[in-house]
């Protein structure tokens, strides 16, 4: 993910979380980028809004109480951080969901294979 800078005047009135303009401003300069990350790393533009919608409302919740200082990290980093794992649990929430309709494929697979004979005598055992 990429934006030029961080506004530290634009963090600090993201503190007041009814200041609509800032949220705004905030939505315009950071959705973009992050839409454009999702989409380089493969997720379709269903899931690249998933995440922006999700790392908006964790902002949301974490920057009435952010404290900006230059010497403690930048809020890009951060930022990435958190569109990162997000990302990161999209693919993983994936592959197991391939992972269960692949088992489930094999079950039913199995079982349609299986005589009717053989399933009923199994069960009565």
């Amino acid at each position: 993910m990429n934006c030029d800078t961080t506004d530290p005047d634009l963090l600090r009135s993201l503190k007041d979380i009814e200041n609509t303009d800032a949220w705004v401003r905030f939505e315009r300069l950071y959705r973009p980028p992050i839409l454009i990350h999702c989409r380089s790393v493969g997720l379709t533009l269903d899931q690249a809004d998933e995440v922006v919608q999700e790392c908006f409302i964790k902002c949301f919740r974490y920057l009435p109480s952010f404290e900006y200082s230059v010497a403690v990290g930048r809020f890009r980093a951060w930022l990435n951080l958190t569109v990162n794992q997000r990302i990161a649990e999209l693919f993983r929430a994936s592959i197991r969901s391939e992972e269960l309709q692949t088992a489930y494929a094999a079950l039913v697979r199995d079982f349609s294979e299986t005589p009717l004979e053989v399933r009923q005598s199994s069960n009565t055992s």
